[in-house]
């Protein structure tokens, strides 16, 4: 990394524009510090710099260019529009402090056959709705593959307290409906067997 003398080249006088230098570095050590917090969602994941910011004798000036003719201010945060690609002027925006909340609180990431793609994408890619896949995973305990492809019977929270009002776990429900073929009636109106531990006499008498 360039030491402070190497500064004065920049065209960008780093005194004026130390957020936005502090944002150039933060999203290289992002990529190249395998000791940032931040590497395993991205270097790790194969995620790079393109070689117009990465220059280290030019790159902060194309950074700053690009950024500047963006509309950036220092309180917007850079994003990636395709999170499986790396930083260049085509694939990054400067968003705003609520977008950037938005995106945070969605930030799931699943492997779905053989992607690691953060889950509110991938929702979006398919056209299901991301609530009712969160929930089935969360709650329901659903695979990935299954709260994304196995369709939409009904609202799921509504199936949630279906169960509840019946005081059945929704695991049970969802194999009684799926690996044995019992309607939903049935699934929630039948009680759970409970297996009884089997005691010193009932071994005694078992003819086995």
């Amino acid at each position: 990394m360039a030491n402070y003398n190497h500064y004065s080249k920049y065209r960008h006088k780093i005194s004026e524009n130390r957020k936005l230098y502090s944002k150039y570095n933060a999203m290289k050590a992002r990529c190249y510090r395998k000791t940032s917090p931040k590497y395993a969602n991205y270097g790790a994941r194969g995620i790079t710099v393109c070689d117009e910011w990465i220059d280290i004798d030019t790159g902060f000036d194309a950074f700053a260019d690009w950024s500047l003719s963006h509309g950036y201010q220092d309180d917007l945060t850079l994003e990636r529009i395709d999170v499986n690609k790396g930083y260049s002027p085509e694939n990054c925006k400067w968003i705003d402090r609520l977008e950037q909340a938005y995106n945070k609180t969605n930030t799931l990431w699943v492997d779905y056959h053989g992607e690691h793609i953060q889950l509110s994408l991938l929702c979006k890619r398919l056209g299901v709705n991301y609530q009712s896949v969160h929930f089935r995973l969360n709650h329901m305990g659903m695979s990935v593959q299954d709260a994304v492809e196995i369709p939409k019977h009904e609202n799921v929270t509504e199936f949630a307290m279906k169960c509840h009002e019946h005081n059945i776990p929704i695991k049970v429900v969802k194999d009684r409906i799926r690996k044995l073929g019992w309607d939903e009636e049935r699934a929630l109106t039948t009680p759970p067997r409970k297996m009884r531990k089997r005691t010193t006499q009932d071994r005694a008498n078992s003819p086995i």
